[in-house]
């Protein structure tokens, strides 16, 4: 079982430092997928990786409601 499966299954469970938990490993992972984008873009992009991903708080307390429900 992946770290983000164990806290899923805590966040369903009631858990709120399990929620606290998982935000940081969502938030790597995107700016990880964000790097992965950005490097096959055509070279003189000025776009970064970090403007593809909110920063952390923007938003995200609706966010891990649903992601409370569901994976």
């Amino acid at each position: 079982m992946s770290d983000i499966t164990r806290i899923l299954d805590l966040v369903q469970q009631g858990d709120a430092q399990a929620a606290a938990e998982l935000l940081p490993l969502v938030y790597e992972e995107l700016r990880r997928l964000a790097r992965h984008k950005m490097a096959n873009e055509a070279p003189g992009q000025t776009l970064q990786p970090t403007a593809l991903v909110p920063k952390p708080g923007c938003g995200w307390a609706a966010a891990s409601a649903v992601v409370s429900e569901s994976r």
